[in-house]
């Protein structure tokens, strides 16, 4: 994806599968945090979007970093991770989501649900089937351990699942989202900057881990994305691919 392509947010409230009740019909869920954009403006955030990967050279991006896994017929990603807590004072009206999902690492789609950790002290869970916006799940709280699956289940259908892994499991999510245009060419596992009008500054959220990653369908391998400025200086690197699917994302610079 070229690193000059603009996107353009839409706020939209995505309905719930039969069985998920009034978590998924409520009111749209609005970000009382504002997100400094540029040194004169600030503007105020209504849930984020997650978009696709926003190429820097090879290797690097200005919006992910984690581990992206090519393929021509992905169906399944899974992974792990705490949920971490973001740094007072580290970097002001700031934002970040931990997620995986299927797509945007090469095409304009992304079917993802995740984490959004914010300087403002949001913690919630999301979903999103990009293009189209990102819907509140519910609240999460820092050291809660999240278990996210994207799975296609055909027809253009994807069912995406998280669950709570603390002293019990308990299920947060579990809904069935179409978008017919998918092209399932990729994997991801990704600590990303959100976007709101441009790339959102990155929440500080020191060090944190993801696990258990797993894919099917991707055949090109796992491949590290650096997370850099649009003058290359970094802001979130990842570490190596551990066996059992894990690495580690740290926290460099907000913007």
């Amino acid at each position: 994806m070229k690193r000059d392509m603009v996107f353009k947010p839409a706020l939209v409230v995505l309905i719930a599968s039969a069985g998920l009740g009034a978590a998924f019909t409520a009111e749209p869920h609005i970000s009382p945090a504002a997100a400094r954009v540029a040194p004169a403006r600030v503007q105020r955030v209504a849930r984020p979007l997650h978009t696709p990967r926003i190429r820097l050279g090879s290797g690097t991006s200005t919006n992910w970093c984690g581990y992206a896994a090519d393929g021509s017929n992905v169906t399944d990603v899974k992974g792990t991770w705490t949920v971490p807590g973001i740094i007072p004072g580290g970097c002001a009206n700031s934002y970040s989501a931990a997620w995986v999902g299927i797509d945007g690492d090469n095409s304009n789609t992304v079917e993802q649900c995740g984490t959004e950790q914010d300087s403002s002290g949001q913690y919630y869970a999301w979903y999103e089937m990009y293009p189209k916006g990102s819907a509140y799940v519910g609240p999460v709280s820092r050291g809660d351990t999240i278990t996210a699956e994207v799975h296609y289940e055909g027809g253009g259908n994807f069912r995406l699942t998280m669950i709570r892994n603390n002293n019990y499991t308990q299920p947060i999510l579990n809904i069935v989202q179409k978008l017919a245009q998918a092209r399932r060419t990729s994997a991801e596992w990704i600590m990303e900057a959100p976007w709101s009008g441009g790339v959102l500054p990155l929440a500080e959220f020191g060090t944190m881990s993801f696990s258990g990653c797993s894919s099917t369908g991707s055949t090109g391998g796992v491949q590290p994305i650096r997370m850099a400025n649009s003058s290359g200086q970094t802001k979130a690197d990842v570490s190596s691919f551990w066996n059992g699917g894990s690495f580690s994302v740290s926290w460099f610079q907000c913007q």
